[in-house]
């Protein structure tokens, strides 16, 4: 694997396309997945082990340890298995031969390649979907197909199965009642309280609802959307609306690709750290951006697009991608014609080890062809960028920092050509009566100030609302651990009845205890 040319954990492991295009997809798929099945049934736990490829990685998903967890290598995967095997039940395993779920061969890149299959599975508590990623476990034509990844989901609860959601019920009249009695919870409080009416916290609610459970979600602002709608009024999705769908509630077919945020003509307070809501009546005016992500980037165009003379101070270097570049990557699987729950369980299929040394080859691609000249306009007029962490670009910037980079859309043409001014690699001094003095000893005249610096670590938030106790026991929230798993997040967050996520239902009906899951 001399392309990557690193020292990863697929240099090893010789799976070039040559290989796997003399293979038949679905007679190995067919061969590893039965003697997968046999093992299982006969509980033969040493069996199991030896189908995997001896670097290979077991990554569950609430099915078998009711949290995320990635195990790698055979002694881990054992030691899995001994804990969790016997108290999950592992049953009814079928290949999925169904459209787009048949075994393939895939190349994520050039002289990398797998046979990729998927398949159904129950637990003793639910019903979930895997994938599993072969690979030969050695390169010559005796070698036997091992498991590179195998990724085990939990899709739902058998006491709460998801599927048709619609109500048989007949209200005559009594919805508004209904309504009422679900919100004013006359008959005790509710099990699980949500804070924050964003994205995630109603389709947190939303999935609990349809699971059978009593859910309160409380939101500062007055309307359901208004931490969109109270921003800048140019904020829009700089990615496909396909990787930003909502659970129970899909974009329509004639919504834009690039979601605005005043979509259906709502219109609202602004609420940022500097209280920026447009660039509208600063015409004329001297502003300052400090900051140099998708926020700073955004606000400067529209100011700038408001005949506004703004000035961006870059502190550090960021990660700039085009958008095409990553719709285009996206749009691989994100797209009218693919199922979006297939496109999430295969984007959770790898392990972080494996999708790190995949990114380390692919950004640095796009940024030395179809970002190449975009980049270097940049760098000519002083704008200083990066290839993200280990050079594995905005992926791994929006999990372990949850910014540090900028999908282009525009703002980066405007700074190329002067339109939006520079100061990079500076720092703020002071404030002076006219504006800002900067380390470097200039001084920046501005009539108006916006601070683009992001929103800090999540457990103040948790300290603001919470108080010191709890958030003193809440774990790092974003991040990657020692498996390559986010922390914190969709998961338990250390605080006993605190969650940053949902295996929520599952605690409520006592299915396991914190205790069992420490392996």
């Amino acid at each position: 694997m001399a392309v990557l040319h690193l020292s990863t954990p697929l240099d090893s492991l010789g799976i070039t396309k040559t290989v796997v295009e003399a293979a038949s997809p679905a007679e190995e798929a067919d061969k590893w997945f039965s003697a997968f099945v046999e093992a299982v049934r006969m509980s033969d736990i040493a069996s199991i082990i030896d189908l995997f490829h001896e670097t290979g990685s077991w990554r569950d998903i609430v099915a078998l340890t009711w949290s995320l967890r990635t195990l790698r290598g055979r002694k881990d995967i054992k030691r899995l298995l001994d804990a969790r095997f016997e108290a999950t039940g592992l049953t009814t395993l079928q290949l999925n031969k169904g459209v787009r779920y048949a075994p393939a061969r895939v190349a994520p890149l050039p002289d990398l390649a797998f046979i990729r299959f998927c398949f159904t599975f129950e637990t003793l508590h639910g019903k979930g979907s895997g994938v599993c990623h072969l690979v030969r476990s050695s390169p010559s034509p005796e070698g036997s197909w091992k498991a590179h990844a195998l990724l085990t989901h939990l899709d739902t609860l058998k006491s709460s199965e998801a599927g048709v959601f619609r109500s048989r019920m007949m209200f005559h009249g009594s919805w508004e009642d209904k309504r009422n009695h679900e919100l004013e919870f006359s008959n005790g409080d509710p099990d699980v309280l949500i804070i924050g009416a964003g994205q995630c916290g109603l389709q947190i609610a939303a999935h609990l609802k349809y699971m059978g459970v009593s859910t309160l979600v409380i939101e500062r602002n007055a309307r359901v959307g208004d931490n969109w709608r109270t921003r800048y009024k140019s904020l829009f999705l700089h990615n496909l609306i396909h990787y930003n769908q909502t659970s129970y509630l899909r974009f329509p077919s004639t919504w834009p690709l690039f979601s605005p945020a005043p979509k259906d003509c709502y219109r609202g307070r602004v609420v940022h750290s500097s209280e920026y809501k447009t660039g509208s009546g600063y015409e004329g005016m001297k502003a300052i951006v400090v900051g140099a992500c998708n926020s700073a980037h955004d606000i400067a165009l529209d100011l700038c697009n408001n005949d506004t003379d703004v000035t961006i101070i870059q502190r550090s270097s960021t990660f700039v991608i085009s958008h095409q570049a990553l719709a285009a990557e996206h749009g691989v699987t994100y797209n009218d014609g693919f199922p979006t729950e297939l496109a999430d369980l295969l984007g959770l299929a790898l392990p972080w080890s494996t999708q790190k040394s995949i990114l380390q080859y692919k950004v640095p691609r796009v940024a030395g062809t179809t970002d190449k000249a975009l980049l270097k306009g940049l760098e000519r007029v002083g704008f200083k960028t990066n290839l993200g962490p280990d050079r594995t670009g905005v992926i791994t910037l929006s999990s372990v920092r949850g910014g540090g980079f900028y999908i282009n859309t525009g703002a980066s043409e405007k700074i190329i050509d002067g339109s939006i001014k520079l100061k990079s690699e500076c720092s703020i001094e002071r404030f002076t009566t006219n504006g800002l003095a900067l380390h470097d000893g200039t001084e920046l005249q501005a009539d108006i100030v916006i601070f683009a610096t992001g929103f800090g670590d999540l457990r103040d938030s948790v300290r603001l609302v919470c108080g010191e106790e709890v958030a003193e026991k809440v774990g790092l929230v974003w991040g990657m651990d020692d498996e390559g798993e986010l922390r914190s997040v969709w998961k338990d967050s250390g605080h006993e009845g605190f969650w940053i996520a949902a295996e929520i239902k599952a605690s409520l009906e006592g299915l396991f205890r914190r205790e069992e899951l420490t392996f």
